[in-house]
């Protein structure tokens, strides 16, 4: 009986592994080149058009962290008129990508507030779509920006797209003068972090949860731009000058706490953290990205680079897609699998998305 057993769970693990396998080889790299999306097969770096703004008269603005799915299924990205374009003419808004087969849907928001129009020489301005943890809602800032300078600004709304509703809903009114500094899904609702003009160190987070309530409020001097999360807590955190995690700030309580030598912020799979890759960053004369496996005793390599490097994991976890830009805007997408060893496809892009990540607290002393 017990080796029966035995056998049943290698099986279910081994059938596991083999889901998480076939992910990762089945998604295929998100590309953006020349202001177009492609999808790129990681195993022979061959492409297909996903979107292309241009063909309506639109850019696009850069992916970010939170424009892919939780699911790795739907592109989200802000699609809009050139800046010169003429306010009454102006189009902002968000575009949704069905990666599978390239279907998109145009979402413009409208209902209630969203249905006020912009008032003279003014327009809208969408930015940081953003997924939410669940993959129920975009997040998103939307600005009145007006091309006279006397003009006395708007409040920034603060709102997000409910993808099941086809519904937009209002989280919150902000302060325009006020500078928006990222948005980041987190499992217990959406943190949006800003700062004010000037020469302020000091950056605001805000916590809410999916009820448009804000649960905390903390202010911290030059946080980490990333929140962190591990199976006990959401925190913030403020880096020593060579990149380790000096102390952490619970993104709940308000509680600080410091943090033991050797603790970095790395980025890991979402779907399959505990065996994925582990990549961070250290500042020194250049940045040095260090990529792990699962833990410290994993390392698998170190990447100097003084030009720019873009990175991008894998569903699973074991392979890190990057790009070294040493040549100009774009270059030569390279994969790497857990043993380091890398091969280069044939095709130039200029930012990447692959996985969906989180942020974690990885510990890897020197």
């Amino acid at each position: 009986m017990r080796k029966i057993l035995i056998l049943i769970t290698v099986l279910v693990l081994s059938v596991t592994a083999a889901k998480a396998q076939d992910k990762s080889e089945s998604s295929p790299i998100i590309a953006m080149r020349d202001g177009k999306v492609y999808a790129v097969s990681p195993e022979d770096g061959s492409s297909r058009l996903l979107a292309d703004p241009s063909a309506e008269n639109q850019e696009m603005v850069w992916f970010r962290y939170g424009s892919l799915s939780p699911d790795g299924k739907t592109l989200v990205y802000v699609s809009q008129s050139s800046y010169d374009t003429d306010p009454k003419d102006f189009i902002s808004n968000l575009k949704l990508v069905t990666i599978a087969d390239g279907t998109t849907k145009t979402v413009v928001p409208s209902g209630g507030v969203f249905d006020v129009p912009a008032g003279k020489n003014e327009r809208f301005d969408l930015t940081m779509a953003t997924w939410s943890y669940d993959g129920q809602r975009i997040y998103y800032f939307r600005r009145t920006i007006s091309s006279v300078a006397t003009t006395i600004n708007k409040p920034t709304q603060f709102a997000y797209y409910d993808v099941l509703k086809d519904k937009h809903e209002l989280v919150a009114r902000l302060d325009p003068k006020n500078l928006l500094d990222n948005l980041q899904a987190v499992p217990e609702g959406i943190v949006m972090r800003w700062y004010s003009a000037g020469f302020s160190s000091t950056t605001t987070m805000n916590l809410y949860d999916p009820n448009n309530r804000m649960l905390k409020q903390i202010e911290m001097d030059f946080p980490y731009l990333y929140t962190l999360r591990d199976k006990d807590a959401l925190y913030y955190t403020q880096l020593k000058d060579f990149g380790n995690i000096d102390y952490a700030v619970n993104a709940k309580t308000g509680e600080k706490q410091p943090f033991k030598s050797g603790y970095y912020p790395a980025e890991q799979s979402l779907m399959n953290g505990d065996q994925s890759m582990h990549v961070f960053t250290t500042q020194d004369d250049f940045n040095i990205y260090y990529v792990y496996g699962a833990d410290y005793h994993t390392p698998i390599t170190t990447i100097k680079n003084t030009s720019g490097l873009t990175y991008a994991i894998s569903p699973d976890g074991q392979q890190l897609a990057y790009m070294i830009y040493d040549q100009g805007p774009t270059a030569p997408i390279q994969i790497m699998d857990m043993n380091g060893k890398v091969r280069k496809l044939d095709f130039e892009a200029g930012q990447i998305l692959w996985g969906t990540t989180e942020y974690v607290s990885f510990y890897a002393p020197s």
